[in-house]
């Protein structure tokens, strides 16, 4: 099942391309006619019979329904009303169906400048602008807004023009309706190849799960929005607006029944009165809608046809599917033009994504290329064609690349495979639900690091027809699994607490608040929490280093090729560091493969091997090509590795000697418990692990991933130059720094450029901290930074007096922190302490050490709301953790620094900063 939304102006192509209505005449099954086209849509859902509307679905019903959002009927119900007297407003009235479909115009606001400006200039000029003068007023409000953003010009045109693109786009639309496509090859193919009996079973078993999964949508997944600017989120009565649309194929011609439901966004409020659907419950229960659909289509199907299920991997790394047991490959071949075609287009893609970017597509990134690649691939509509002539050449070609003999036993082939199968695998009597909720939990951590209930819910769905094989579950066993699982001792709820107590009329049935999203208690695992504190120990643990330095510096004499400070330097750090776990970030195109084989030859020089390891089967090919080496995926690696302890005999590529590097590239596409796996793997044998990973790829881990926290401890080796520095020659002035082989060269650069002001401690204290307000009277985020507690201290004193001077703190309220410092609302805070069960962003982030905050309220207990400076998500601190972990966030010491981001930073630097300090 897919989900699509469309706007007003797009029902025409539903009325012109979905509900013709053209084919055999009437609501009923078809399974044989000779009339071109498809049968005509229908109504179906609670609302709709409460609306009194049913059967056939007429083009002036669908045009009022999902045009302006009027009644189905509303021409009608106009035409009684006028001719009843009534005025043509309240004729109107009578026939609209809630509010009015919004006109929505916002524009961006550098639309609007570029509008307001270009008025201005009208004026002054008395007269319209002309081309040439309007992209002149559009770019220079582009430039303006360019340096207002990033604090420096655009490097050239192009970079101002894509800037631009970005910034300014056409209106927003408002949403009109929801496209629910239902289907399922296993029944497409019995459709096509089946008798008359078979297609009418199929058809009913469609029409059967495809209620069932509306019915459960109606009841789990409507909401509307309430109160002012849609603030509250609350039930809907459960019911559906809808019409029901079948087809029989693809736009290739291939077997594909499938029905388009069309949903307005019209349901009723808990008041009773007709609102518009608040979509994002419907979009998030999306997958669990739809495994709903898969299972209950294969049980019905296998049920009433007496056939059997299995799993099978279609789609390398991806999610198996279920499919039929019985039914020949080639089949489903011959009738997979349009998914060969998708398929193609986007393995071409994602190839083009890899060169471009230099790393795997993330989730985000695949789904979009995916969408792109059936765009691409998507032929126009076909002339309608009679359902007989469809079956007649799906048989002609199911013959072609079979026989008769195939084709015509396909449903008794099918049913003696389920016969066997039962008896060689017969399904559980009893289904465990313990064991169930153990196996569900582990493959919802494996993919995820928080997790939902929907997410814990189509996951048990997919369990069960994994181990059902076909026979139809108990009512409810997959909400009995969730539960379970919901209540496993290794699940942890991490839903942050609602900032204000809940009030008795404004919460749920459930007594959840209405200011809270459905849906959105948080969980994770105890294990996972502990994998990444083991993650995070490694990464400060000291052991043996696989590689001396001297033997290092004679292998880099003899290495050939460039290679430059940073390169050179993160092949430093991965093949002498006395880290267990030491992580290298670094952008395409920086040279990591290069550094890698300096590492690789080092490595072997010491008498070591270095292992290259990577998530997926095409990277670690891509990576083992470039390194020359043999290299596996991380389950292929564990899974050899343990062959041993199964008493069975491990190859020599599979181990493990002390000494051994274990690189893993794109370490940001590999899971937590797999990294600690790996990690445990190598720390027994005496080897170090490495990780390899694109700083764009942290978006991907943003929700709690291992390489985000490696790099936050310290152990993280960047290669900068390509992206941190804009002015020419600071990359190469920091890598010397950094290095230290000439103390003399080291500071040149930043003499030279104006960078480094001396004298006494109390001027610098003076020069530090003007700088830092003169940075904030800009707009800019800065911190001061010292190598000294005390002077820090003193730092950050002057400046929360600073702000209380100017107005910006307000010292009414007050919250205590660490080393006797006060915070009041206004202040900017610093977090000292990870706490992974403090969740802001509706979990896609966490309380973490170094992050800044903005003290927005003290609570009467103590506790402060803060907002981060960054993204904005707010949390409630408790009194105890503002007064242990808390400190004032103007300055810091260069250690405690590592990890911020702000716009600028002043350092006050002394005969104690450290080379690495600085």
């Amino acid at each position: 099942m897919t989900a699509n939304a469309f706007t007003a102006g797009r029902e025409r192509y539903y009325r012109r391309g979905i509900a013709r209505g053209d084919g055999a005449p009437g609501a009923e099954l078809t399974v044989s006619s000779s009339v071109p086209g498809v049968p005509p849509g229908v109504w179906h859902g609670q609302a709709a019979a409460a609306l009194g509307l049913s059967g056939v679905v007429s083009d002036a019903q669908m045009r009022a329904l999902f045009g302006p959002g009027l009644h189905p009927d509303a021409e009608e119900i106009a035409a009684r009303e006028l001719g009843a007297g009534a005025s043509l407003k309240r004729a109107m009235k009578a026939a609209a169906l809630g509010p009015a479909v919004p006109r929505l115009t916002e524009v961006s606001p550098l639309d609007r400048e570029i509008e307001q400006v270009m008025e201005q200039v009208s004026e002054r000029l008395c007269q319209p602008l002309t081309k040439a003068e309007t992209k002149d007023v559009r770019m220079r409000c582009a430039a303006h807004a360019f340096e207002a953003e990033y604090h420096r010009a655009p490097a050239d045109g192009a970079e101002l023009g894509r800037y631009l693109a970005a910034r300014s786009g056409p209106q927003r639309r408002a949403i009109t309706g929801y496209d629910l496509t239902f289907s399922n090859e296993e029944l497409s193919l019995l459709f096509a190849l089946g008798g008359p009996d078979v297609r009418r079973t199929v058809l009913e078993v469609l029409a059967q799960a495809r209620s069932e999964t509306l019915a459960w949508i109606e009841h789990h997944a409507l909401a509307v929005r309430t109160g002012p600017g849609g603030v509250a989120q609350q039930r809907a009565e459960p019911g559906l607006l809808a019409t029901v649309y079948l087809h029989y194929e693809s736009r290739a011609g291939d077997p594909m029944l499938h029905e388009h439901v069309v949903i307005s966004p019209r349901v009723k409020g808990p008041d009773g009165r007709w609102r518009n659907l608040d979509s994002r419950l419907l979009l998030r229960d999306v997958v669990a809608a739809s495994e709903l659909f898969n299972q209950r289509a294969l049980e019905l199907v296998c049920s009433r046809l007496g056939l059997a299920t299995e799993e099978v991997e279609v789609t390398p790394g991806q999610r198996p599917v279920m499919t039929i047991v019985g039914i020949d490959r080639r089949l489903r071949a011959a009738f997979a033009q349009r998914s060969h075609a998708v398929r193609s287009m986007a393995e071409s893609l994602f190839d083009a994504y890899r060169r471009r970017h230099g790393r795997q597509p993330a989730t985000p990134a695949r789904t979009r290329l995916q969408w792109q690649a059936t765009v691409k691939t998507r032929p126009p509509k076909r002339r309608a064609r009679s359902l007989d002539d469809l079956l007649a050449d799906w048989r002609r070609r199911a013959i072609a690349v079979t026989d008769h003999e195939v084709v015509d036993h396909l449903l008794a082939t099918a049913q003696a495979a389920a016969q066997a199968r039962a008896q060689a695998q017969p399904a559980p009597a009893v289904l465990d639900i313990a064991a169930a909720a153990d196996e569900v939990l582990a493959a919802v951590t494996e993919r995820r690091t928080t997790f939902r209930r929907r997410h814990v819910l189509a996951e048990a769905r997919r369990y069960l027809m994994r181990t059902l094989a076909g026979a139809t579950a108990e009512p409810g066993a997959a909400e009995e699994i969730t539960d379970r699982v919901l209540a496993h001792g290794d699940c942890l709820d991490i839903t942050p607490p609602e900032i204000n107590p809940p009030h008795p009329d404004l919460v749920r049935a459930d007594g959840t608040s209405i200011y809270l999203p459905i849906g959105s208690a948080t969980f994770t695992t105890r294990s996972l929490l502990a994998a990444e504190d083991r993650l995070l120990a490694a990464a400060r643990r000291s052991v043996i280093p696989p590689v001396g330095r001297s033997t290092f510096a004679r292998v880099a004499a003899l290495h050939r090729g460039p290679m430059d400070a940073g390169q050179r330097a993160l092949a430093s750090s991965f093949a002498c560091s006395e880290r267990l776990l030491l992580a290298g970030l670094g952008p395409a195109g920086a040279g990591k493969t290069t550094a890698m084989r300096l590492v690789a030859a080092a490595v072997d020089a010491a008498g070591g091997r270095l292992i290259p390891l990577a998530p997926s089967s095409r990277a670690a090919k891509v990576l083992g090509d470039d390194l020359q080496l043999r290299a596996h995926t991380l389950h292929s690696w564990l899974h050899q590795r343990a062959q041993p302890a199964d008493g069975k005999q491990g190859t020599e590529d599979f181990r493990l000697r002390p000494g051994d590097v274990v690189l893993i590239d794109e370490a940001g596409m590999a899971g937590t418990l797999l990294l600690d796996r790996v990690l445990a793997d190598a720390a027994a044998a005496g080897a170090v692990v490495r990780l390899l990973g694109d700083p764009h790829q942290l978006a991907a881990v943003e929700a709690g991933g291992a390489l985000r926290l490696i790099s936050r401890a310290g152990s993280a080796v960047e290669l900068d130059r390509l992206h941190r520095f804009r002015v020419p020659g600071e990359a190469d002035a920091s890598l010397v720094l950094r290095d230290g082989d000439d103390p003399r060269a080291a500071f040149a650069w930043y003499r030279d450029k104006g960078r480094i002001v001396a004298g006494n401690h109390d001027a610098m204290s003076d020069a530090v901290f003007a700088a830092w307000a003169h940075d904030l009277a800009k707009g800019l985020s800065s911190l001061m930074t010292a190598a000294d507690t005390a002077t820090v201290t003193a730092l950050n004193a002057r400046a929360q007096a600073w702000h209380i001077t100017a107005g910006t703190v307000d010292t009414r309220q007050a919250a205590p922190l660490r080393a006797g410092q006060y915070a009041h609302p206004g202040d900017v805070i610093v977090t000292r302490l990870n706490r992974r069960r403090m969740l802001v962003r509706g979990g896609r982030d966490f309380v973490k050490n170094g992050d800044t905050w903005t003290v927005t309220k003290i609570l009467p207990d103590g506790d402060a709301i803060v907002r981060h400076t960054q993204h904005r998500g707010r949390i409630r601190l408790p009194a105890d953790y503002l007064a242990a972990q808390c400190e004032l966030g103007y300055a810091s010491t260069i250690h405690r620094a590592q990890g911020m981001t702000v716009d600028t930073s002043h350092a006050l630097a002394s005969a104690r900063s450290t080379r690495e300090g600085v």
